[in-house]
């Protein structure tokens, strides 16, 4: 039986010992000390520092006798659970920590999991990036506007879309369409400003024989932009669609290799629509020209008739041509 403590700070804050847990903090500040205290495990934090992050402007004798305060109803439950406070909470007249070795967290193993896809050898990182994803639990103790949890939440959640991206690629890589589709998927549950993601779940979309589906991606992207920013997609994604339509017929869509960004980083020239100017990498590689039979119904022509059929942008809309919809 493992007798460390879990602290879990992604989607809530529960600390978990045994077949018992803390899951609702009266004091909420005692669940900040335990949250923060936790999300740096080997630091030991001087008492001031930690009335300062609690409290910025309270008196420093004030901040003290509350502090005290918040430690003793910590070690209250520690010890109702049946844990030993001294093991866990290691606290003297200047600074106050937690023992490393007595807990863990489901940051670290999110953390511990993208270390760990990063040093896979090749044909590996699919694997050891889906169990990164699967240990992100959501965001970083959502209930929380302390300025070092905005900080760090915005940090772990680039990691875990990046992340999600990489998966995506690897898994496409190997051959596996339909988990990279379910990937992409996710990525834009999981951030639908991000073009990017978009990009990859339309792309995909083509390539598994998916056309209309590519279709309604592009005008939900459409959508999107203009109700929450009052956009239209980049020139560049209105040239990625217009083309996914034509070679629709031939389902083959080539993967972009990443942006690279000021600092050189592979995917960095990418990020979340609402943060300043938009580009999408350069269009497909152009794939091989299928000539179809002379008939109706093909793919290509499936697609003009969805557009006709409602489709923003279609034959039928009278704001066809104006840079709204292209597909």
């Amino acid at each position: 039986m493992d007798t460390r403590w879990r602290i879990e700070l992604l989607g809530r804050l529960r600390a978990r010992y045994g077949g018992g847990e803390i899951a609702r903090f009266p004091r909420p500040k005692a669940g900040e000390l335990l949250a923060y205290l936790a999300y740096y495990p080997r630091r030991s934090h001087s008492r001031e520092a930690l009335i300062e992050v609690l409290w910025p402007e309270i008196d420093p004798e004030l901040g003290r006798n509350a502090l005290r305060k918040l430690l003793h109803w910590l070690r209250q439950q520690v010890e109702l659970l049946g844990g030993d406070a001294e093991h866990l909470i290691v606290a003297d007249r200047s600074s106050v920590s937690l023992r490393p070795e007595a807990f863990t967290t489901d940051v670290g193993e999110f953390t511990a999991a993208l270390a760990a896809a990063r040093a896979a050898p090749p044909g590996q990182p699919a694997a050891r990036l889906a169990e990164a994803v699967a240990r992100y639990g959501g965001d970083l103790l959502p209930d929380s506007f302390e300025s070092w949890v905005l900080t760090e939440r915005e940090a772990l959640r680039g990691q875990y879309l990046d992340a999600l991206h990489q998966l995506v690629a690897a898994l496409e890589a190997a051959g596996d369409l339909m988990g990279a589709l379910q990937g992409a998927r996710q990525a834009v549950a999981a951030d639908p400003l991000r073009e990017e993601a978009h990009y990859d779940l339309m792309r995909l979309y083509a390539a598994t024989g998916q056309p209309a589906a590519c279709l309604r991606q592009y005008q939900e992207l459409e959508r999107l932009l203009r109700e929450e920013l009052d956009e239209t997609p980049s020139a560049e994604a209105r040239a990625l669609a217009e083309e996914l339509r034509l070679q629709a017929r031939t389902l083959v869509v080539a993967r972009q290799p990443p942006r690279a960004g000021r600092d050189g980083a592979p995917g960095a020239g990418w990020g979340r629509l609402r943060s300043g100017p938009r580009s999408l990498p350069g269009k497909p590689a152009p794939a091989p020209e299928v000539r179809p039979p002379d008939r109706a119904g093909d793919v290509a022509g499936g697609l003009r008739r969805a557009g006709r059929a409602g489709a923003p942008g279609g034959a039928g809309d009278p704001a066809a041509g104006r840079g709204r919809g292209v597909l």
